[in-house]
């Protein structure tokens, strides 16, 4: 509403002083030069006013732009990161449960539970499976924070951030291990160590535990504390 009255002011400025002119130029006998001169003049002097508030404007609209945009793309990075802590603790009762459930089918002597291994080898390939999304998506969350600096927005506690993005690939990266260990465990030159993926598997729950801790210092930063304009 200021913009539109500013126009009208412009576009009635010019018909005023020319009205004016041709009043005083009538009864004062002055040599003010010609109407479409002064007409000419002011036209000009108008055109470029316009064009220097539409360019102002212009600027505004969209520095404003670029900066909700930059927040829209926070608001999607910190939605992801909640995604991703919400899916571990699931992946890693399935994980360790179904490998419990592996290593007692592989020994029929001590399978009171008559556990089917071909059933518990399916599950390790959906574990392996789910796992290799999560790391995907925790890639998507390294390229968002990168790509933050387009939008004019950068994370202010940038550490909090790579801890958490470090320790949780850890934590998937040990996942992927002992999933993919049991996926090829009717394999003879399988790639994977036995006794290194019995290791891991009882010390998922301290890694993840690592993961909550970084995950709940990212939680108590406040929206505006996290993101600052660069």
């Amino acid at each position: 509403m200021k913009t539109f009255k500013i126009l009208i002011t412009l576009i009635l400025l010019p018909i005023s002083i020319l009205s004016l002119t041709v009043i005083a130029n009538s009864f004062n006998k002055f040599d003010w030069g010609s109407v479409p001169d002064w007409f000419s003049f002011i036209a000009n002097a108008c055109t470029v006013l316009i064009t220097f508030i539409i360019a102002k404007r212009a600027k505004k609209f969209l520095d404003e732009k670029v900066h909700s945009e930059g927040l829209v793309r926070g608001y999607k990075l910190l939605d992801t990161i909640d995604e991703i802590t919400d899916s571990l603790p699931s992946l890693m009762m399935r994980t360790i449960g179904n490998d419990r459930i592996i290593q007692i089918a592989s020994n029929p002597d001590k399978n009171y539970e008559n556990y089917i291994l071909s059933s518990a080898i399916s599950n390790a390939e959906a574990i392996y499976a789910d796992t290799n999304a999560l790391l995907s998506k925790l890639n998507q969350v390294k390229f968002m924070i990168k790509r933050l600096g387009r939008w004019h927005i950068q994370i202010k506690h940038q550490q909090e951030f790579n801890l958490f993005i470090d320790t949780c690939n850890e934590f998937l990266e040990h996942i992927l291990y002992v999933s993919g260990h049991n996926l090829e465990l009717e394999y003879t030159d399988t790639t994977y160590s036995t006794s290194q993926a019995r290791n891991i598997t009882p010390a998922l729950p301290v890694i993840h535990t690592e993961v909550e801790n970084h995950y709940e210092k990212i939680l108590a930063l406040k929206f505006k504390e996290i993101f600052i304009e660069s």
